[in-house]
C-alpha cells in the first residue's frame, strides 16, 4: 500500500471544495449578524469538518466506481494509498467531530441540519446517482445546507426569506456546475456503470441546457437587493457589474460554433460563485 500523505488527505476530503462550502456558511452567518466574531469558529469549523467527512465517506462508498474512471483513479482508495477500513474510520471520525462542534455551539437546529446534510448526501444522493442521470437536481439540496447552518448558527430563523433566497441561488448554481463535469466526463461515467446525462441529450441540447442554467445563476442575484441580501449601493453596483461581465464571458463560450472550452467554463462558474459571496460578505461587514 502506498504512503498516505498530506496531499492524499487533501484529495480524500476534497479540501478546496470543503473550503468553498465553509465560505458559504460564513457568508450566511455574516449576512445575519453583520460581523465576524469568535462564536463563528465552532459552526464554521463544524461545517468544514462535515464537508470533509462527507466527501471522504462518499469516496469510500464509490471506491469501485472511482477505480474505473480516469478522472478519479488517482484518489486515495483506488490508488491504494489507504485501506477501506481506515478510510471508513477516518471519514466517520471527521463527521463526528463536525457534529460535536455544532452540538457544542448549542444551536440545535444547526446540528439537525448537519445530520440531515450527511444523510441526504451520503445515503440519498450517492445512491440515487447510480439510478438516474438527474440525481443532481435533488442532490443540489446538499449544497444549500451550509447556508442554513451558518444562518441559524448566528441566530437566524430557518424559514426567513433572506436565507431561503440565498440558498436557492446556491441550488441553481450547482446544477450547471455538475452538468459541466458530466459533459466533459460522461464517457467515463458510462464505463463505470453510472448513468450520464450525455446519454439522454445530444451534445448541442446539453450545451443549451447548461447555458440556460448558467444564465439563471447569473441573473438571479439581480433580485438580491429586494430581499436585503445586498444592502449597500456600491455592493449593488459591484454585483451588477460582476453579473454583466460573467454573462458576457459565458455567452462567448457557449454561443460559438466550436466546442465548449470545459476548463474556461468550469473555472468561470466557480469564480462567479466565489465573487458573489465575497461581495455579500463585504457588504454586511
Amino acid at each position: 500500500m502506498n504512503k498516505f500523505t498530506l496531499k492524499s488527505y487533501f484529495r480524500f476530503t476534497r479540501f478546496t471544495v470543503s473550503l468553498s462550502v465553509t465560505f458559504s456558511a460564513l457568508t450566511a452567518y455574516v449576512i445575519y449578524i453583520h460581523k465576524i466574531d469568535w462564536q463563528v469558529l465552532l459552526p464554521v469549523t463544524g461545517v468544514f469538518l462535515l464537508s470533509c467527512g462527507a466527501s471522504a465517506l462518499n469516496q469510500y462508498q464509490e471506491r469501485k466506481f472511482d477505480s474505473k474512471m480516469a478522472r478519479t483513479q488517482c484518489r486515495p482508495l483506488p490508488a491504494k494509498e489507504i485501506s477501506c477500513s481506515t478510510a471508513l474510520i477516518i471519514s466517520l471520525l471527521i463527521i463526528s467531530f463536525g457534529l460535536i462542534l455544532l452540538w457544542i455551539h448549542a444551536v440545535r437546529i444547526s446540528l439537525l441540519l448537519g445530520i440531515f446534510s450527511i444523510l441526504w448526501y451520503n445515503f440519498f444522493y450517492t445512491i440515487l446517482k447510480r439510478k438516474t442521470a438527474f440525481a443532481i437536481v435533488p442532490g443540489s439540496l446538499t449544497g444549500t445546507i451550509p447556508v442554513f447552518i451558518g444562518w441559524t448558527a448566528a441566530g437566524g430563523y430557518i424559514f426567513d426569506p433572506i436565507v431561503i433566497f440565498l440558498a436557492f441561488f446556491i441550488f441553481i448554481w450547482q446544477i450547471p456546475h455538475f452538468w459541466l463535469l458530466l459533459m466533459r466526463y460522461g464517457k467515463e461515467y458510462n464505463l463505470a456503470g453510472l448513468p450520464s446525462i450525455t446519454n439522454v441529450f445530444k451534445t448541442r441540447q446539453l450545451k443549451n441546457m447548461i447555458f440556460t442554467w448558467i444564465i439563471a445563476s447569473c441573473i438571479f442575484p439581480l433580485l438580491f437587493r429586494l430581499f436585503a441580501i445586498v444592502e449597500g449601493t456600491s455592493s449593488t453596483i459591484a454585483l451588477i457589474t460582476l453579473i454583466l461581465v460573467f454573462l458576457s464571458y459565458f455567452t462567448l463560450i457557449f454561443t460559438g460554433k466550436t466546442e465548449i472550452h470545459f476548463k474556461k467554463a468550469f473555472i468561470g462558474i466557480n469564480l462567479f460563485l466565489i465573487a458573489v459571496l465575497v461581495i455579500l460578505l463585504i457588504d454586511h461587514l
